[in-house]
């Protein structure tokens, strides 16, 4: 399958330990079995590095580009690209911009306030298609935190009442201990979801949760419309 136009899908969002490296690392997995994938998780300022990863987007055709900056480049990284008008250029192009937020609530619910004030900000200032990623593996849930009044962000009254373009929501479901356990796990290997699950020396009840977990993840992305 091709694509018409290059796609770049970045996630850049200030909070660290939310997840935003795991959600990269499953688009690029549920993508590569469509189309041609660059994946690039930057830790490091380089200019000239940046430099040639936008230009290889603007001149080479049908790609997908998922870029995933580190929270401690937050800053520098939104900086060159606002300096260079890269989000601007790719606007006026042929070309898509989808920019990916990541929400939790934290380990007790400490981060909720913090993370919709900033989805709420940038997603009013930024070109492009908005998706926001719920992902309840890495600390309480939504329900969890509202006693139970809440389930997803579509019904909490703060995001509802606040102006954002988002023309998407993934719902990742929440896993159980030992799911939640075996893809921590996982997470660390640094293994895709299929060199795990085909690996015959991990133990067979690691590989079916994996599966399971898989399969509940590619389709709440199937089911976005991604």
């Amino acid at each position: 399958m091709k694509i018409l136009n290059n796609q770049l899908h970045l996630i850049l969002q200030p909070q660290s330990g939310i997840g935003k490296s795991y959600i990269a690392n499953i688009l690029g997995q549920y993508f590569e079995l469509k189309f041609r994938i660059k994946s690039y998780s930057i830790y490091k300022k380089s200019i000239s590095f940046w430099d040639n990863l936008f230009e290889s987007f603007f001149t080479k055709d049908q790609q997908v580009f998922i870029i995933n900056i580190s929270s401690t480049l937050y800053k520098e990284f939104k900086e060159y690209m606002d300096e260079a008008k890269v989000l601007k250029s790719i606007s006026t192009s042929t070309h898509s911009i989808f920019n990916h937020y990541v929400f939790t609530p934290g380990r007790n619910g400490e981060g909720l306030h913090e993370t919709l004030n900033f989805i709420s900000t940038a997603t009013k200032k930024r070109v492009g298609q908005g998706i926001v990623w719920e992902n309840y593996n890495l600390g309480i849930t939504l329900k969890e935190h509202t006693k139970g009044q809440f389930s997803c962000l579509s019904e909490l009254p703060e995001f509802k009442n606040t102006e954002v373009n988002i023309s998407k929501s993934i719902l990742l479901p929440a896993e159980s201990f030992y799911y939640k356990k075996d893809l921590s796990s996982h997470i660390l290997s640094g293994h895709t979801f299929d060199q795990a699950i085909n690996n015959s020396e991990n133990n067979i009840i690691y590989r079916q949760r994996l599966y399971q977990i898989k399969k509940r993840t590619f389709e709440a992305i199937e089911h976005a419309g991604i």
